[in-house]
């Protein structure tokens, strides 16, 4: 009688946490879609398109551009600079962070940047793009880009590489990877300096608030499971007596009473 107590309240049980965490899974998915479109849309109409005049970009994809923008390759804005060898082994304790191509894995006594910069995944995890406000040692799983091998505000290029959709700029091979020379002829919309470095401060602010909604949605998911499991836990080893709460459940019940 107690097992088919046990059985029916963490049914229930599972069924609402299982709705619960399917709207919060609906409401990040929501937001990281939010993120990419509220760059996307400053990237390529800047932050007053019903007061600009524009013109087609000529890229579907793009759709209408600022009439004093220019359609450029991306190896007019910048140069992908190679990262160099750093295994484990050879690296010493330091201040400096050490990036690979899925960002950040350790430290290091010295930098192969200036700061800031923009380090842009090579291999594994080509395309993905981080930035570091002080000085780094990229390897040689990683392209970077700093003041030295840029013609562009380097917070705006941190997006503007991010929204240029560089994962799948490759080459068949046996390691999947940015191949650089795709990478260059890949066309979008350069604005002058200033209005790059405005838009750089616009989106800084937008996603900050946006991503600070993400991690506190991330959170909750992730109590919420640490919460079933400890719920789970609980009632299956009699810490919880659960036979009152499952003779209270109605026999209709699919998770939508509480």
């Amino acid at each position: 009688e107690e097992q088919a107590a046990i059985a029916r309240y963490l049914t229930h049980k599972d069924a609402l946490i299982h709705r619960f965490l399917q709207g919060k899974q609906r409401m990040l998915d929501l937001l990281k879609q939010l993120r990419k479109s509220t760059i996307h849309y400053a990237v390529i109409h800047g932050l007053d398109p019903k007061n600009t005049p524009m013109k087609p970009s000529g890229d579907s994809w793009i759709g209408e551009i600022p009439a004093h923008w220019k359609m450029q390759r991306l190896k007019t804005v910048c140069r992908l600079a190679y990262g160099n060898t750093l295994t484990a082994e050879m690296r010493l304790d330091g201040p400096v962070p050490v990036y690979g191509s899925n960002g950040q894995i350790g430290v290091h006594s010295s930098a192969n940047t200036n700061a800031p910069c923009i380090i842009v995944g090579r291999k594994g995890s080509f395309g993905k793009v981080n930035y570091s406000e002080e000085p780094a040692f990229a390897i040689d799983t990683a392209f970077f880009v700093d003041d030295r091998y840029a013609n562009a505000d380097l917070r705006w290029l941190y997006y503007y590489l991010g929204w240029l959709r560089l994962d799948d700029a490759s080459r068949d091979s046996a390691v999947p990877g940015l191949n650089r020379q795709e990478a260059y002829r890949r066309v979008g919309p350069i604005p002058p300096i200033e209005e790059q470095v405005a838009i750089a401060k616009y989106l800084d602010d937008k996603v900050a608030k946006i991503e600070a909604a993400i991690a506190v949605t991330i959170r909750i998911i992730d109590q919420m499971r640490q919460y079933r499991k400890s719920l789970i836990h609980e009632v299956v080893t009699g810490v919880r007596d659960v036979r009152k709460a499952a003779a209270a459940i109605p026999d209709d019940s699919d998770g939508s009473h509480s």
